[in-house]
């Protein structure tokens, strides 16, 4: 966050919603107001797996209910399907603006401690600070999130099934669009033995996205071994795209000795166009990862009895091994320094200006610089040891589930450190009523940051990282038969936004 700040400090390069900063005479930096920001992020999938009964059952790993979903919560559920079945997931779309849940998502506060720690770098301290007022709307995009078919059979006298779908874990979007930027630098420089007043003003628009889409692409297999005791395998192949965009348009003036010189200007004689030279800022970027993985499910189930059964479930992630490219094109200012490290010392933001590289003959020259690089982002899953137990009949069971987690969740690119969070154990508990159910879990979990360097401070949060941290979800599900022998499945709940997903089951 603090590297964005500073480039939006030094460039203009920024979005926000009425933020003013008014420093001192002898800073360059007179004034930087903005006009609004936009965010919006989107998130859709299956989350775990296929199915919202089972998912809503705190994740079970034993279900009542054999049918195509045992794909994803344990394979050996197909040794017992006494039907073909066929399932679909959707998820609706749902949006809240997030303004009117400042106690629950206090984003405003987070953005307004690293405004006042980037800004003082530029001896704004004793400034006043009128922070932005944002309009932050997250919730999910309508989405299949998954499909699912499984067929019984039958081999020497045991009962068999066979099954194949897909799901979409994860699709993720973010948006943020900022207008009306608009900054002053206004400050006195020693130009060849002369102090000069330069002043220089710059408006701003942003646009920036990022996607992100991992597919799941399952086929697995459960027989029955023994009397009551079956197993299965799903073997998984996933695949990751992600993508980012950004682009500033971004105009400017500078004046001195009372002349007005435009940058973007077309007709500038002083700028040779012909020979390449140019007078833009506008600065845009893109990049690319896509890679893939195989995973893999192992199941157990042991019916003890008519009222009980208990299941056991080895989760075997893949680690999702992606290349991308990274390319950007920026236009520089000669005179004003885009290195963080320029404005660390105790000249403040004196410090981003170099008088020494002011061409006097040509104050709106920029230079274009690109940049293409091949970059490798890890994506490191946990694995997972799941134990379940399903106690009753009928209209009424009680299903309960425990994990032992080995790994984290966590990211990494070349040359960074990992960020993530590390699972250690969990568990979810469920009352089923046949028509409707209520589920929930939970999962402890320990954060993963980068090394903080003594005073060095490379990392953006050297913050200590937060240790049994909860994640935990609720669930409301409830399941509707329809005429057409179609029942609906569905989940409502928090985890930790809100959630509702729909399943369609058809077994015949």
């Amino acid at each position: 966050m603090r590297k964005v700040i500073f480039m939006i400090i030094a460039l203009s390069f920024m979005s926000s919603d009425t933020f003013y900063a008014q420093t001192d005479s002898d800073h360059p930096l007179a004034s930087l107001a903005i006009s609004r920001l936009n965010v919006r992020f989107t998130l859709s999938g299956s989350l775990v797996g296929l199915g919202s009964g089972a998912n809503a059952a705190g994740r079970s790993v034993v279900w009542p209910y054999a049918d195509a979903s045992a794909l994803s919560w344990n394979p050996a559920a197909l040794g017992s399907l006494e039907k073909r079945s066929v399932i679909m997931d959707w998820v609706p779309g749902i949006s809240q603006d997030l303004t009117n849940f400042s106690s629950l998502y206090d984003i405003e506060a987070k953005i307004n401690t690293e405004m006042d720690s980037a800004l003082s770098n530029y001896g704004t301290s004793g400034s006043s600070v009128a922070y932005p007022d944002l309009k932050p709307v997250a919730g999910f995009r309508s989405d299949i999130a998954g499909f699912g078919m499984a067929i019984p059979f039958s081999l020497n006298g045991k009962s068999m099934g066979i099954g194949f779908g897909f799901s979409t874990p994860l699709r993720l979007n973010l948006d943020i669009q900022g207008t009306g930027i608009e900054a002053l630098i206004d400050s006195e420089q020693n130009i060849e033995n002369t102090t000069r007043r330069i002043r220089m003003r710059v408006h701003a628009n942003m646009v920036s996205s990022l996607d992100v889409a991992v597919n799941q692409f399952m086929v697995g297999f459960g027989a029955e071994l023994a009397d009551g005791f079956m197993m299965g395998l799903t073997a998984s192949r996933y695949n990751i795209n992600a993508s980012a965009r950004a682009r500033a348009n971004i105009d400017g003036i500078i004046e001195m000795s009372g002349n007005e010189y435009a940058f973007n200007d077309p007709n500038d004689a002083n700028i040779d166009f012909a020979a390449g030279e140019t007078n833009a800022l506008s600065q845009s970027m893109q990049s690319d990862f896509s890679g893939s993985g195989w995973g893999c499910k192992i199941g157990l189930i042991k019916k003890i009895s008519e009222r009980l059964q208990i299941g056991l479930t080895i989760d075997l992630p893949p680690t999702l091994k992606s290349r991308g490219t990274y390319s950007s094109v920026m236009h520089e200012i000669p005179f004003i320094k885009l290195e963080e490290d320029s404005v660390s010392g105790d000249g403040g933001v004196a410090d981003m200006i170099d008088p020494t590289a002011i061409n006097l003959a040509q104050l709106t020259r920029t230079e274009r610089k690109e940049e293409n690089n091949s970059h490798r982002l890890n994506i490191e899953f946990p694995r997972a040891y799941n134990l379940g137990i399903v106690f009753g009949s009928g209209n009424f069971n009680m299903i309960l589930r425990l994990t032992s987690y080995s790994g984290q969740f966590g990211y990494d690119l070349i040359g960074e450190e990992q960020r993530g969070l590390k699972f250690k154990y969990g568990g979810g508990l469920t009352l089923d009523f046949k028509y409707f159910f209520l589920g929930g879990s939970i999962s402890m979990v320990d954060e993963i940051k980068p090394t903080v360097v003594e005073e060095a401070a490379v990392t953006d949060d050297p913050s200590d990282p937060l240790v049994n941290l909860p994640l935990a979800n609720f669930n409301l599900g409830f399941r509707i038969p329809t005429a057409l022998g179609v029942w609906v499945d569905g989940i409502i709940g928090v985890e930790p936004i809100p959630t509702l997903r729909l399943s369609f089951r058809y077994n015949f």
